[in-house]
């Protein structure tokens, strides 16, 4: 109960769990250990909506993906969430190392043709 009461109004959990255990003892009588604390967080980050409980962005974003089904896209979508974070966040996208160059290159032109494709029709009347 009072790990839900520690989220902040985006579902997650800014504080560190050495500080919410401090608090426990302080303030509520409850002596806590890190490890019970990591399981209680553990079930909380079952619960709806995916993501909640999660101590950053990235935690949040694996939270999710992990409830979604195994597959190629969800695998790769987890790589570069867990491994490439940093890069992801600043839309680096050369700098994930992914893919081979020349098929990112391929498939970047490939995405700006497509969207200068869209465009053009979005300018159409119809």
């Amino acid at each position: 109960e009072y790990l839900i009461g520690s989220l902040d109004d985006d579902g997650l959990l800014r504080k560190e769990l050495d500080t919410l255990g401090d608090e426990l003892a302080i303030y509520h009588g409850i002596d806590t250990t890190n490890e019970e604390l990591e399981e209680v967080l553990a079930i909380l980050q079952e619960f709806d909506p995916a993501g909640i409980g999660a101590r950053s962005l990235q935690e949040c974003l694996l939270l999710q993906l992990d409830r979604r089904t195994s597959n190629e896209a969800r695998m790769l979508a987890r790589e570069v969430i867990d491994q490439h974070f940093e890069a992801f966040k600043k839309k680096h996208w050369n700098r994930m190392n992914i893919l081979p160059s020349w098929l990112f290159h391929y498939l970047l032109i490939h995405y700006f043709y497509l969207t200068l494709n869209i465009l053009i029709i979005q300018q159409l009347h119809y």
